[in-house]
């Protein structure tokens, strides 16, 4: 049976109104929460996630998850834990993930993740509280100096197909490796 926009409204008020006094409490810890409906949009993000992604919820509101905050090697991943929480083989799932935040740094979050039914027994919800774990893990920092690395190396391998001159070939590939040698040292 396929919902009407009215109900779909309803049940949006319905989770805000329920989801409120659990928001307010989580935020002081810092643990983020968002919820996906059935479809896997976002319908509920609260501040953490805000500060963490760098996204508003008004950016994120009706979006899949997956098209915005994964890594591309955890998408398949992500999307076979939804189906089994979907399909209700399971109410409940841990897990950590990589989030890309709006300025391309990544975040690494570990999750639960809880499904909710309706009284017919369908998924209507599923509510993620994660905590953002990144520093804990030294993998974070490389993680970022590596798209940094990627991204230069890029620049270098866009400017030789640019060129067919030899020299300049060898010249931009000296200044580009200047700049990957300075952004794993730190420097500006």
């Amino acid at each position: 049976m396929r919902k009407s926009a009215t109900d779909t409204r309803e049940s949006e008020w319905i989770l805000k109104k329920e989801l409120q006094p659990v928001c307010a409490n989580l935020n002081p810890v810092m643990s983020l929460m968002v919820t996906i409906d059935r479809q896997g949009q976002i319908v509920a993000f609260n501040k953490a996630c805000e500060q963490t992604t760098g996204y508003s919820f008004n950016e994120v509101r009706g979006r899949y998850i997956w098209d915005l905050f994964l890594i591309p090697e955890e998408v398949e991943l992500f999307k076979a834990v939804y189906e089994n929480l979907l399909a209700g083989s399971c109410s409940e799932y841990n897990y950590e993930s990589c989030w890309v935040t709006k300025d391309g740094n990544y975040r690494r979050i570990a999750w639960s993740s809880t499904a909710l039914f309706s009284n017919e027994g369908a998924l209507e919800y599923i509510i993620g509280i994660g905590i953002d774990i990144t520093e804990r893990k030294p993998w974070g920092k490389a993680l970022n100096q590596q798209d940094q690395r990627t991204q230069l190396l890029a620049k270098i391998t866009l400017k030789i197909r640019q060129s067919l001159q030899l020299e300049e070939i060898l010249q931009t590939t000296v200044t580009e490796v200047r700049n990957l040698l300075q952004a794993d040292l730190g420097v500006a």
